[in-house]
């Protein structure tokens, strides 16, 4: 099916890397607005138009899953969490895609994603067919998250040597891009210093 209006969109959100360049830290622990990383992302998923929603776990998922069930969402577990982020994509996709005709794919290490970009990202899909992925943009520059169309779903499932990654770049003309005025979009917590930016930031 087209994307187009009455499209099913489901969300899934990545919460099963390792987070190596943070060091020993958990990242979806850290606190953001009051709250845990992972909670805050979990909240923002729960809170969208977007159904079915699942949440990928892997790493440490002996911290994580509290998080995730007291908030009652499902989660999946991606076992090959080590092979990389890819490979919890596709866990993802695999557990919402018979049940939607796209599906949002969104970071869990995203501290000021705001949701009207979710609401934004849904609606887009509703109202551009023809189009294989949506994608935000703020001030012109890409972000997450994303939407990606059944075709491009099952490009993904069926390759595993594919990644999301190599299909926006070898096909622009197939993705639809969402301006949003949200700059959280483009800003991830991947080392301590991109944390201590983020409280900085919250301070002033």
């Amino acid at each position: 099916m087209r994307a187009g209006v009455g499209t099913r969109i489901a969300g899934v959100l990545l919460a099963a890397g390792e987070s190596r360049r943070m060091g020993e830290t958990n990242k979806l622990l850290l606190p953001v607005a009051g709250q845990a990383l992972l909670a805050r992302s979990v909240a923002l998923l729960a809170d969208s138009p977007l159904s079915p929603r699942m949440v990928v776990l892997g790493h440490r998922i002996e911290d994580s899953a509290p998080v995730v069930s007291q908030q009652g969402m499902a989660f999946v577990i991606n076992a090959q969490f080590a092979e990389g982020q890819q490979s919890s994509v596709r866990a993802g996709l695999r557990a919402v895609v018979h049940d939607a005709d796209a599906v949002l794919v969104m970071l869990a290490d995203l501290p000021r994603l705001q949701r009207s970009t979710l609401a934004s990202l849904h609606a887009a899909v509703q109202t551009s067919p023809g189009f294989d992925a949506w994608v935000p943009a703020h001030k012109g520059t890409w972000g997450n998250p994303r939407v990606l169309g059944a075709a491009w779903c099952r490009a993904l499932l069926g390759d595993p040597a594919l990644s999301a990654r190599t299909l926006f770049k070898r096909h622009p003309d197939r993705v639809a891009v969402v301006p949003v005025d949200d700059a959280g979009i483009l800003q991830d917590l991947d080392t301590p210093d991109d944390y201590r930016a983020y409280l900085d930031e919250t301070r002033r």
